[in-house]
């Protein structure tokens, strides 16, 4: 009659023993060694390093060898490690291996901005945006994120499209360079709006305002001659206004009309205020 068979089984584990088993049963006390080999579990951190013997009694087919997994709060891939037999006795070993997955079973971190806005001066050079998880991860954990707001691309400039936090680090920053000019433009905004994070969940806040702070003053508006004069019988006269220095936004200035000329008598005032 041939030797029974003895075989580790392969198993997810989230609890701390593998089966090994007896086939057929036999007539014999069977026994067999057992080890563990590190794979991406590694003992201790992982799971507890176990080696000893497993007894089959006549008759019986299957036991347990006990292995202590190592609970953690990281969120992680499956990880591996294997069981292997050897020096059975009353039995051959059908297979010498087997491949135990330990699986994951916590959730993953969320990922947000550090802060909701901030407020950068147009003549700082570089300030940074920061995203960053609730928990340190096992798992790189990559965010994509899209620009708005009411300043242009020549107002600042950021590399990339996307922020990779690596496995082991809670947060990453990212260079934001402002540009400075001399157009009067008053504060922009520039919105950083986060998608959908690979190997987290998106928590809050997702939206990033960086307001640009202007630091120019703003131009002024003058009338390009103080006085001038015309015949009563001249027709029409033009006041023109100038603004120094030229302004990326539109202005508007009030007037009054006044002096010893009456309305509708001596002039009519074809504009009106405010221009």
């Amino acid at each position: 009659t041939p030797a029974p068979t003895c075989t580790a089984s392969p198993t997810r584990m989230t609890d701390a023993s593998v089966t090994v088993t007896l086939s057929p049963a036999s007539g014999r006390t069977v026994t067999v060694a057992y080890t563990t080999q590190d794979g991406t579990a590694v003992a201790p951190g992982d799971y507890a390093a176990a080696s000893g013997t497993v007894t089959f009694s006549p008759g019986e087919t299957s036991k347990t060898a006990a292995v202590a997994v190592v609970g953690e709060t990281t969120y992680e891939a499956d990880e591996t490690f294997t069981l292997a037999l050897s020096g059975a006795v009353n039995a051959t070993i059908a297979g010498a291996t087997s491949t135990v997955t330990i699986g994951n079973d916590d959730l993953p971190p969320t990922v947000a901005w550090t802060l909701a806005s901030q407020s950068v001066g147009e003549g700082s050079g570089t300030t940074t945006v920061a995203a960053q998880l609730s928990l340190v991860s096992g798992l790189d954990v990559t965010v994509p994120f899209t620009l708005g707001g009411t300043a242009s691309p020549s107002d600042y400039s950021v590399l990339g499209a996307a922020i990779t936090i690596p496995a082991g680090s809670l947060s990453v920053s990212r260079a934001v360079t402002v540009i400075d000019d001399v157009t009067y433009e008053g504060n922009e905004t520039v919105t950083f709006t986060m998608g959908l994070p690979t190997n987290a969940t998106l928590g809050s806040p997702s939206l990033h305002i960086l307001t640009i702070v202007e630091n120019e003053p703003p131009p002024e508006v003058r009338f390009t001659v103080p006085t001038q004069s015309i015949s009563e019988g001249g027709g029409s006269i033009n006041a023109t206004l100038v603004l120094t220095p030229a302004s990326a936004l539109p202005a508007t200035v009030s007037f009054t009309v006044g002096g010893t000329a009456s309305s509708p008598g001596d002039y009519t005032v074809v504009t009106a205020s405010p221009v």
